[in-house]
């Protein structure tokens, strides 16, 4: 578990504070590497001075090793994310497939409270994709031709 509380590269209200972050797999035990199409949770521990917060939304966004935006996942797209959460508590990003190749993957989080930035870290900690030659065979999975593996198809014409 990365302890937050001294990253370097924070921003915010310090209204609500992001603490710690750690990756479970399935079975919800700690892992930092997983391998391609793995299931897993990004956990963020976070506190405030209030008993009850409203209109909150936390956010994580992945890059790759080299600086390159993957994705945005946002609480604010989850129509069953709750409207009051607790002033202490954690929230888990659940992933039901890590569709990354091989290589390090950096994590920056963000929670906002009444749409204003309440704690911001940037690249908080990492998690490595591991793939070896009979992942590939086994999954046929493309080489290094771009970080994220979206299902897709080609045509030729």
């Amino acid at each position: 578990r990365i302890d937050l509380k001294k990253s370097p590269d924070r921003s915010g209200s310090g209204e609500i504070k992001l603490n710690r972050i750690w990756y479970e797999n399935k079975l919800g035990r700690p892992q930092d590497s997983f391998k391609y199409s793995q299931e897993m949770n990004i956990c963020v521990e976070y506190s405030s001075n209030e008993k009850t917060l409203n209109d909150v939304s936390f956010g994580i966004s992945i890059d790759s090793n080299t600086g390159h935006r993957i994705c945005d996942i946002s609480t604010n797209s989850d129509i069953n994310f709750p409207e009051i959460v607790k002033g202490k508590g954690m929230f888990i990003c659940h992933l039901p497939r890590s569709d990354f190749n091989s290589g390090r993957y950096y994590v920056t989080v963000i929670v906002r409270h009444h749409g204003e930035i309440a704690d911001w870290v940037r690249q908080a900690s990492s998690f490595d994709i591991q793939n070896t030659s009979e992942d590939r065979e086994k999954i046929n999975l493309a080489l290094p031709w771009g970080s994220v593996m979206p299902p897709h198809n080609w045509v030729m014409r």
